[in-house]
C-alpha cells in the first residue's frame, strides 16, 4: 500500500505504466545502481508467525549515463511506502 499519494501523481504513474511494455521489467542500461544500504528491523514476538513484521529503509545510489525523468523499481505489493520519505539527494548535470 502506498501512502500519501496524490490522485494526480498516481494517475501519471499508472499512465506511464500502461505505455510501457510489461516485458520490459529491468532497469534501463543507462541507469546503473552503484550502492545499496539496506537496513531491516525484524520484530519476532512470541506468538503466531502471522504477527511477525519488519520495517526498514534502503538507500540506493545510482548513476544515470543519460538524463532521465523516471525509472521504475520493484517492490512487493504489501509494502507500505511513504512517498514523503522518498527523495533525490543529489543530482549533477554536465
Amino acid at each position: 500500500m502506498i501512502e500519501n499519494v496524490t490522485d494526480d501523481l498516481l494517475q501519471r504513474a499508472l499512465e506511464s505504466l500502461s505505455n510501457r511494455s510489461m516485458k520490459d521489467v529491468r532497469l534501463p542500461y543507462t541507469v546503473i545502481p552503484s550502492f545499496y544500504d539496506l537496513k531491516l528491523q525484524v520484530h519476532l514476538h512470541q506468538g503466531k508467525p502471522e504477527t511477525f513484521f519488519f520495517n526498514g529503509s534502503v538507500t540506493i545510489k545510482i548513476y544515470c549515463s543519460i538524463s532521465t525523468k523516471h525509472f521504475f523499481v520493484h517492490a512487493h505489493s504489501r509494502l507500505n511506502i511513504s512517498l514523503d520519505k522518498i527523495s533525490v539527494s543529489y543530482t549533477f548535470h554536465y
